[in-house]
């Protein structure tokens, strides 16, 4: 990897283009067809599905980790733990960009406090689109956002989120 982005600059320049640019297109045609007294809540639903869409590629990060690493690609746990990452989590993370073996359980096993930090953002933006939603009348309650992000991994992360989490 030539040069790790910020995880911020990440989140920004990638999470919330692939994830929540991608969500928030459900609005092109509203903002189109809508009479124009409806702007305002639309583009606010339209930011809190955004965001969502956000958190659903941070938890995609995570639980893509080894596929990433293994092609190169950017992946957000890899610039959680290059910029802030633990001292023995920087060295594995060196170890495995320089070719080494990258088996599957390596984030739980070698990474956790970066991948929870990871967590956090992905939990920050669920709950923020939640609320976003229940300024706006939805139902939702911003309290289930976590349990949304944790379910969002699908079968294949399931283990993975229970390590991360302590849940069973």
């Amino acid at each position: 990897m030539d040069r790790v982005p910020t995880p911020e600059a990440m989140v920004e320049a990638v999470h919330r283009v692939r994830g929540g640019a991608l969500f928030a297109l459900a609005f092109t045609a509203p903002s189109v067809l809508e009479p124009e007294g409806a702007a305002p809540r639309l583009r606010a639903a339209e930011e809190a599905i955004a965001r969502l869409g956000t958190a659903f590629q941070i938890v995609d990060d995570l639980t893509d980790f080894e596929f990433d690493l293994g092609r190169g690609s950017h992946n957000l746990l890899v610039a959680q733990v290059w910029h802030r990452g633990t001292q023995a989590e920087r060295e594995a993370l060196k170890a495995l960009l320089a070719g080494g073996s990258v088996e599957e359980g390596v984030v739980e096993r070698v990474f956790p406090e970066s991948a929870r930090a990871v967590l956090d953002v992905a939990y920050r933006e669920a709950r923020a689109s939640f609320e976003g939603l229940q300024a706006l009348g939805h139902w939702l309650d911003p309290d289930l956002s976590t349990e949304v992000v944790h379910a969002i991994v699908g079968l294949d992360g399931v283990a993975r989120m229970e390590a991360l989490t302590g849940a069973e």
